[in-house]
This record gives structure tokens, C-alpha cells and sequence, in this order.
């Protein structure tokens, strides 16, 4: 396990809190570095570091299954079910065939824009944003011909998960975090009554109020600039989660690519550099923060309609900023 006590600055969004002065009130940080490829930071009443430590190996256990990349002892996760892309069904952690039924079922609220069968593509603009060469055209289109929804096939009832297309793979990203942490919300609010909230590499979740009372005040970060866009007022229960192409990014022959790739063109986005979410749910706001960088905006707009409780804060390429929702700004 890998455990620190102090509050990181590297964070995408960050808590303002002010100090706590009395025990009954007074509150810690553990900070972790091995899930999801990203720092988490968990905040809980003082003296109940073991509540942040469960928290911590049930995401990590979660992180596991999700995991693409990387196989573990005793454990068939979405790794093993790329390499045995094209061969026969395999029978998973139920947790996976729930959170790729999820991942299809974005799929089609966002008419494709957010599709978890792009893994032969993000391979490709993994490797270049690594080595600042951009990928070939032949094989970004012969990549982009193994990205159908329909070769993922899912029986929840057996808990089984087969890809058809053997050149096919599985890549969760736009969502996975989210809902790993939706997951972890709850078992929280269920079992450790000690947390307060969350931030899993720039996705904040807060699970209980405040000790004083009030609510938190999350800042989102400038995607072009230092320091902070605006500050926002969210309730116990609630998260913020942001998406942008400031996040990971390569300049290559003077142009800015980043990693959210439109499965329509198969590059990266455009129009739009950043999309902050609040709601209740962790896994709708991850994927509608992704959807909305890539939809065009009337398209957005009939997706955000299917979510009327949720606040959105749009900036466009140009520094236009768009906020849509109920949701109140809080004065810096």
C-alpha cells in the first residue's frame, strides 16, 4: 500500500476547507498512488485512518478489474478479455458486466460519441502522444473499421463477456474512474461512516457534510492558465468531475493533440477544451463530461436534456465559458 499524509497540489480540483479547531471536528488525509494510474485523496474524521485504508482497497480492487493494461494473480479483468478478443466467452466479476452494460448503454445516449470499443484507436494516439509522431492514416483507419459497439457482447445473467472481433479491444477510460467511484460513494455511505469525500485523480466525490455544516467549495481548474476558473458551492452527496485536452497532450508540428478522440473521426476533439460536471451520480458526470467535449452542440444539447439535474460549465477553444444548470457559483 502506498500511504502519505498530506494534502497534494497536484490535484485538477482542488477543496477549499478551512481549519478545523475542536476534536469533535477535526478532520485527516491519507493520499494514495495506485489507483487508476492517478493520485487519490481521501479526507475522513480524525483518528479513523483505517476507514480510508478500506476505502482505498476497495478501489484498488475495483482498479483491478477495470484494469486494460496490466493482469493480476487470481483475478480475470478487462485486460484478459482483450487479449482473448475473438476466442470464447469469459466469465467475469459481476461488477464488470455491469459497468460495460453502463458503458454500452452511453454508447447510445451519445449516438457513439462515447464508445468502449475505441480501444484499437486510443492504443495508436496512446503511443503517439508518447512519442510525438502522429499515427499513420491507413492505420488509424484500419483501427477505426475494429471499433464496433455490437463485437462486445455481454450476458448478464451467466456473467460472461465475449469479444467477437479478434483486432477489437475494450478501453473504459471515459468512464471507468467515474463509476469505480460512484461504487465507492456508496459503500461508503454504507459502511464507513468516518469519510467525508473523495478525489480520485481530479474526480471529487463527497459522501457526508461538512462538519460545520456547509457546503463544499470546489475549484475548477483554468484549462488555459494558471490558478482557477471559478469556484463552485456543492452539497454533501454530490461530485464535480472535469474533462479537457489539457489533461494529456503533446504539441506535434506546432498543434495541440490531446487524449479525447471522436470515434466519428477517429482524432482529437475540437471547438471545445474543458467540460466540468456536478450531479449526484460519479459515473454519469465522467461520461457526460467526455460526451460533451465531443458532441457538437445540438447534439449536446438533446443529451443534457435526458439529465436535467445535473450542472455543466462549458469552455470553449476560444476561453467562451457556458454554464448550464441550477447548480449556484460560489464567489472566490
Amino acid at each position: 500500500m502506498k500511504r502519505f499524509f498530506l494534502l497534494p497540489a497536484l490535484v485538477l480540483l482542488f477543496l477549499s476547507l478551512p481549519a478545523c479547531k475542536t476534536s469533535e471536528t477535526a478532520w485527516e488525509t491519507a493520499v494514495y498512488t495506485d489507483c487508476f494510474d492517478t493520485v487519490l485523496e481521501i479526507r475522513y474524521l480524525a483518528g479513523n485512518v483505517q476507514e480510508a485504508d478500506r476505502l482505498h482497497a476497495y478501489l484498488l480492487e475495483l482498479h483491478q478489474l477495470f484494469d486494460i493494461y496490466n493482469r493480476y494473480p487470481d483475478t480475470v479483468n478487462l485486460a484478459m478479455i482483450n487479449a482473448c478478443a475473438g476466442g470464447d466467452a469469459l466469465e467475469m466479476d459481476a461488477r464488470i458486466c455491469e459497468m460495460l452494460s453502463f458503458c454500452v448503454r452511453c454508447e447510445e445516449e451519445s449516438d457513439g460519441a462515447v464508445n468502449p470499443m475505441m480501444g484499437s484507436v486510443l492504443r495508436l494516439w496512446k503511443t503517439a502522444l508518447r512519442d510525438g509522431v502522429l499515427p499513420d492514416a491507413d492505420t488509424l483507419q484500419q483501427a477505426r473499421e475494429h471499433t464496433a459497439i455490437d463485437s462486445l457482447v455481454i450476458d448478464r445473467e451467466k456473467n460472461t463477456v465475449r469479444i467477437t472481433d479478434p483486432l477489437a479491444s475494450v478501453d473504459v477510460g471515459a468512464i471507468a474512474k467515474g463509476y469505480a467511484g460512484q461504487m465507492a460513494v456508496e459503500y461508503a455511505k454504507a459502511q464507513l461512516p468516518a469519510i467525508l469525500f473523495f478525489n480520485l485523480g481530479g474526480n471529487v466525490c463527497t459522501v457526508r457534510p461538512k462538519p460545520d455544516g456547509q457546503n463544499y467549495r470546489i475549484a475548477i481548474q483554468n484549462p488555459r492558465g494558471e490558478g482557477s476558473l471559478t469556484e463552485v458551492s456543492v452539497k454533501a452527496g454530490q461530485c464535480v468531475v472535469s474533462s479537457g485536452d489539457y489533461q494529456r497532450y503533446r504539441i506535434i508540428d506546432g498543434v495541440r493533440y490531446h487524449h479525447i478522440i471522436d470515434p466519428a473521426t477517429g482524432m482529437p476533439t475540437t471547438g471545445k477544451c474543458a467540460v466540468s460536471v456536478i450531479g449526484a451520480d460519479s459515473g454519469v458526470a465522467d461520461f457526460l463530461s467526455t460526451a460533451l467535449l465531443i458532441l457538437p452542440d445540438d447534439r449536446a444539447e438533446t443529451l443534457l436534456s435526458r439529465y436535467p439535474d445535473v450542472w455543466v460549465l462549458l469552455v470553449d477553444a476560444d476561453g467562451t465559458v457556458v454554464t448550464k444548470g441550477e447548480q449556484a457559483a460560489a464567489q472566490p
